[in-house]
């Protein structure tokens, strides 16, 4: 998987769709639908089926040209999310997308929360993570490592930033985009994307062409044949 996101970063604009019978992928130059700058979480790629009218619905709401960035899993972490907005601002950025955990483990919780509602503001997709959520569902079943985490976590942001979480969606769709922080499947119950199998709920359910999800802190690529086979 680790290769095949090189080669959608480096190549900007070219879809990675997977030829009969073969293993690799091998890039598309015609169907373009998204240029990812900054790879990250997992993407659930739904192809080549049917493409052809999704693509110019998507092509006439300009989606199959955006530049889009997707951060998840920042979990309060400072440096690294001010790292990452930077280097963004010098790339032709056309959307931000955070696919949750903005809090939990790291030692600036409340400043990410304050960053993430001002991308939000400015236009961002952002969507509601496991972390997240504990911040107000203290019956929310986490490790004991990641509990701790959050109650040190808890009385450090403010109601207002506690808010935000809160209200936070499961998930959110552009055109036929959706973007989630775990499973499309059973998205509260907070499934891990970790391989083939765990990836194929989440094709079954979903009718969108492309899923991106975080949560596991690995970049995966991950894709569902017309037979409904799934590859990474």
């Amino acid at each position: 998987p680790g290769s095949d996101l090189r080669d959608m970063r480096d190549r900007p604009g070219k879809a990675l769709t997977r030829e009969p019978g073969k293993s690799r992928f091998r890039p598309n130059n015609t169907l373009q639908p998204l240029a990812l700058p900054v790879p990250t979480g997992n993407i659930a790629w739904r192809g080549p089926a049917a493409l052809g009218l999704r693509h110019a619905r998507a092509v006439r709401m300009g989606i199959a040209h955006m530049r889009l960035a997707l951060l998840t899993d920042i979990h309060g972490n400072r440096e690294a999310l001010e790292a990452v907005l930077t280097d963004l601002a010098a790339r032709r950025i056309d959307r931000i997308a955070v696919l949750g955990d903005l809090v939990g483990y790291g030692p600036d919780p409340g400043w990410c929360a304050d960053k993430v509602m001002d991308l939000a503001d400015q236009g961002a997709i952002c969507v509601r993570g496991n972390h997240d959520n504990a911040i107000g569902d203290r019956s929310e079943t986490m490790s004991a490592i990641a509990k701790t985490a959050i109650d040190w976590t808890r009385p450090r942001l403010t109601p207002g930033q506690a808010a935000f979480l809160a209200r936070l969606p499961i998930s959110q769709t552009l055109d036929d985009l959706l973007f989630v922080h775990a499973s499309a499947n059973e998205s509260a119950d907070w499934l891990y994307v970790t391989s083939e199998r765990s990836a194929m709920p989440g094709f079954r359910v979903s009718a969108a062409r492309v899923i991106f999800c975080g949560h596991v802190h690995v970049p995966a690529l991950f894709t569902c044949d017309l037979r409904g086979t799934v590859r990474s």
